[in-house]
């Protein structure tokens, strides 16, 4: 096994890509703005590209995840938020850090899926809890800026995500 399967192992899992592309089993309009940002990424290489992939769950968001990763021909790894967030102060950090990191050394595709609980609406601040959860949707937020590939992310609603995450975003495709 490689250092970088190594080093994304504890943040995301690879999602394997079957044979056939289920492209057929998405609407012509949600075809076509998959068309649209794998043109994106195509043309410029190495560049950042962001996208959210809105709707109820069943709806197709992995199914297109998938269908952009077999398009582009390249790696999509799930990130679980779950193991991403460290109660400790500082390990959110290292590991956002570390996941990016991996993650541009073999060109993937990072899929957000429920991205809810990683880029939701931050709240006014009343404790040092609050602060501290503020700071790390913050490096959350800078995290995924700075990363120079493609980030997919699933969630229920647009509007329950951060305004400073959505502003990011180049894309954004609706389920139903």
């Amino acid at each position: 096994m490689s250092k970088t399967r190594l080093s994304l192992a504890p943040f995301a899992r690879r999602i394997a890509i079957r044979a056939t592309s289920h492209k057929r089993a998405l609407a012509t309009q949600q075809r076509a703005l998959l068309t649209q940002i794998a043109d994106a990424v195509q043309r410029s290489p190495g560049a950042a590209c962001r996208a959210l992939l809105a709707g109820p769950p069943g709806s197709g968001k992995s199914i297109a995840a998938q269908v952009l990763a077999r398009e582009l021909q390249r790696p999509l790894y799930r990130v679980d938020p779950a193991s991403v967030v460290s109660k400790y102060i500082g390990e959110t950090e290292k590991n956002l850090n570390a996941l990016f990191a991996s993650a541009k050394t073999i060109n993937a595709i990072l899929f957000f899926d429920e991205a809810d609980a990683l880029f939701a609406k931050r709240t006014e601040v009343r404790d040092s809890h609050d602060r501290y959860s503020k700071a790390q949707i913050s490096h959350v937020l800078n995290a995924v800026n700075h990363y120079n590939g493609l980030v997919l992310a699933a969630a229920r609603e647009k509007r329950n995500l951060d305004t400073a995450f959505t502003r990011r975003l180049q894309h954004v495709m609706e389920f139903t």
